[in-house]
């Protein structure tokens, strides 16, 4: 559909993101400030949605225009205001069910109980990749401690990622629909980039969102250890 596609869009151009400095996403705000009207602010606006949270984000679209609300972008932003109040520190984890590479149906109801880490990745990315190996690490230090990990993949070809998982061995649950980035599971958890992901308590709250391996680190140390 159109607006999937628009996601999709704004997802791969984030990836020539990665590495924006924190002045651009104020300088957005300045821009779209003085061109309430442009499509093209919106459209870059877009772009860096995933630098704000929703307070910011919220105040930012409500500085557009009236004349443009039509605009496919608007719509996007809006949509992603209301994604992102139903994804937030505190709410229920959305459910979702995926195959692993045995063909087995995985669903988020398998790990209640546990804190869970969701991560979100895929074999063709390279960030992601470098990151298995430092949530391998984490893994080993606490899956003894009521902690655990899935991976949603993010790939298209069933073959590639089966090879991908070959090489690695993964020590955890790897699942995937082979939608790309047209999977239900990223619109709900709201993955703009890779790698990304979310911890879920023992009681299927959200309690962290795409923190820092050092920050969930901490955050693992500071409720399984104590």
């Amino acid at each position: 559909s159109g607006a999937e596609n628009i996601i999709i869009g704004i997802s791969e151009m984030k990836g020539t993101l990665n590495n924006t400095t924190l002045e651009i996403p104020e300088g957005t705000k300045q821009f779209v400030l003085n061109n309430p009207s442009s499509v093209g602010a919106v459209y870059f606006l877009c772009l860096l949605s995933s630098h704000y949270d929703v307070k910011k984000l919220e105040e930012i679209v409500m500085l557009i225009d009236p004349s443009i609300e039509d605009c496919q972008y608007v719509r996007y932003l809006k949509d992603e205001l209301l994604l992102r109040k139903d994804l937030e520190i505190g709410t229920d984890a959305p459910s979702f069910c995926l195959k692993n590479s045995r063909e087995e149906v995985i669903c988020l109801e398998n790990y209640q109980g546990k804190y869970l880490f969701i991560d979100f990745g895929a074999s063709w990315s390279i960030p992601s990749v470098r990151r298995y190996n430092q949530l391998l690490s984490l893994y080993r230090e606490y899956c003894g401690y009521n902690f655990d990990i899935v991976s949603v993949s993010l790939d298209s070809d069933e073959c590639d990622w089966k090879n991908y998982l070959a090489e690695v061995n993964p020590q955890w649950e790897f699942i995937s629909d082979f939608l790309y980035w047209s999977s239900p599971v990223t619109k709900h958890y709201r993955v703009l980039n890779l790698p990304y992901g979310v911890l879920v308590d023992t009681q299927g709250k959200i309690v962290l969102i795409n923190p820092s391996i050092d920050k969930l680190k901490r955050y693992l140390k500071q409720v399984l250890e104590n």
